[in-house]
């Protein structure tokens, strides 16, 4: 898992003009890191909170995740155009906490954001075609219950999912809607952003 310092994360939401969010208790800046890597149906992402708390204290909480859809549904997508990826990019008041799929409580996605379909069924995840944007349901969620899978599977068809670390990340979100409401940005950034330009 990937975890860049805050201040490496803010110089990369300064670089692409991103709100950073701080000096008010618990306003959360939920930030996916996508990776470099071209492996699929791992938890090799991560999914960092950061937050100051009730005495101005600056945290950084990181979780193994997935941004992109496991194997399953890269090649059986649920969509006829295709397994939906997130597009990176800042999504400001886009999430709230609801029922995932009416199970669980998640942070789900309540307004339109951007993302690609990924039609041709391979084993790879590619941003092709044109980017699209809409509201389809690509929540920030948890994988199994009792137990911690090392494959993505089916647990994610596009979702963000964390692998371990699901009740604390929701204790923050129940923490941020105590301060600020449910309303929830969501920022996802990747890997190559902290690498110096060649």
């Amino acid at each position: 898992m990937f975890k860049p310092t805050i201040r490496q994360i803010k110089k990369v939401f300064s670089s692409k003009h991103y709100q950073f969010f701080e000096a008010k208790p618990y306003q959360l800046n939920i930030i996916g890191i996508r990776s470099a890597s071209t492996l699929t149906d791992i938890f090799n992402e991560t999914l960092v909170v950061i937050f100051e708390d009730e005495l101005g204290e600056t945290t950084a909480v990181y979780f193994p995740c997935t941004t992109k859809a496991g194997l399953h549904y890269l090649k059986n997508p649920l969509h006829p155009d295709g397994c939906a990826i997130t597009a990176e990019g800042q999504y400001i008041d886009a999430f709230i906490k609801r029922k995932h799929r009416d199970e669980y409580d998640a942070l789900c996605q309540d307004r339109d954001i951007d993302f690609h379909r990924d039609a041709n069924k391979n084993d790879k995840h590619e941003l092709i075609g044109e980017k699209l944007r809409g509201n389809v349901g690509l929540n920030i969620h948890r994988e199994a219950i009792n137990s911690i899978v090392e494959k993505i599977g089916k647990y994610s068809a596009g979702c963000c999912v964390i692998q371990s670390g699901f009740e604390y990340f929701m204790f923050l979100v129940d923490m941020g809607i105590r301060y600020h409401g449910n309303r929830f940005s969501y920022t996802l950034i990747n890997e190559k952003d902290f690498y110096p330009a060649v």
